[in-house]
């Protein structure tokens, strides 16, 4: 299907503004191309509703609305660590997004050569999140999906970019449908006719934080499945290979009840502030490429 999707699209232009030229990744709800926005010759982000398969009309129309209210929530959310939306709207039958272009590799992808990671990236890679994750929460939103896969490090400033609201969901509210990747869900996310809360996103900034520094999943979880009631936090050995300087911040926010969680992203991100670099302090031994420490440590950093 993604094959298709890009010999069907590779020299479209939407909107007699923007070229798509390349697929670059798909997600559960579209196809993502990379583009160019002709009048200004500079990199766009393309989100495409995947093509109709066998789905019911209804279902299909509304997937596109539910990409809709993303791109609205974005521009909504507009600020650092999120992608600029620079059109939102149909093209066909499909719903499209096109977006800022961003250029780096997913935390995913970072990790994987080189892992685990020191304490001052751990507390780069999370404080900057708890920046655009606290912004987030004061629009009532909730993103419900944070993971390394829909994180961007970008630049020489290693600047973290959150990606994909397609599973946000206003706080206070049961959603229409649970969302979310296993293994990065709060137990509580799994439960239907449960509130959304600001309580989903802590857990999952936990959960990065030990999946950075022991390389596991709490509760016995790993990616795509549930966390196990019962089960311990985490393995004895695991436990204690957690950094000291973390643990206690780590195992309270993966908390099984959401109510012994830190109460918000700007309690956390206090929590961190005495383990981030220091404004001219070297780069850590090891240090993740891009760097996202040098957000902290180079001067020139926007308050």
């Amino acid at each position: 299907m993604a094959l298709l999707g890009m010999v069907c699209m590779r020299g479209v232009v939407i909107e007699k503004r923007f070229k798509v030229l390349e697929l670059v990744g798909e997600s559960g709800q579209g196809e993502v191309y990379r583009g160019v926005e002709l009048e200004t010759r500079r990199d766009v982000a393309v989100k495409l509703q995947l093509p109709r398969l066998f789905e019911p009309s209804s279902e299909y129309k509304g997937n596109g609305e539910d990409m809709q209210v993303e791109g609205q929530r974005s521009v909504r959310l507009a600020g650092p660590g999120i992608p600029e939306v620079l059109w939102n709207g149909p093209y066909g039958h499909r719903h499209c997004i096109v977006m800022e272009y961003l250029e780096g590799p997913t935390l995913a992808e970072a990790l994987a050569q080189c892992r685990p990671v020191k304490t001052p990236t751990v507390a780069a890679v999370v404080g900057q999140l708890c920046e655009t994750v606290g912004r987030v929460h004061d629009e009532r939103l909730v993103h419900r999906d944070i993971k390394p896969g829909n994180i961007m490090i970008v630049g020489e400033r290693g600047t973290v970019h959150l990606l994909d609201l397609g599973w946000a969901a206003e706080a206070g509210l049961v959603p229409e449908r649970t969302g979310g990747t296993g293994g990065w869900m709060a137990p509580e996310q799994f439960d239907p006719t449960a509130v959304v809360s600001p309580a989903l996103d802590i857990f999952a900034l936990g959960c990065l934080i030990l999946h950075m520094t022991v390389m596991t999943l709490p509760y016995g979880a790993t990616a795509g499945s549930r966390p196990q009631e019962g089960a311990p936090v985490l393995p004895p050995d695991r436990l204690a290979a957690l950094p000291p300087d973390l643990k206690d911040l780590a195992l309270a926010m993966v908390a099984w009840a959401p109510g012994d969680r830190p109460v918000s992203a700007k309690e956390v991100s206090a929590s961190l502030a005495p383990l981030l670099p220091a404004p001219g302090s070297p780069a850590p031994g090891r240090a993740l490429k891009p760097d996202p420490t040098a957000y902290y440590r180079l001067p020139g950093r926007s308050c």
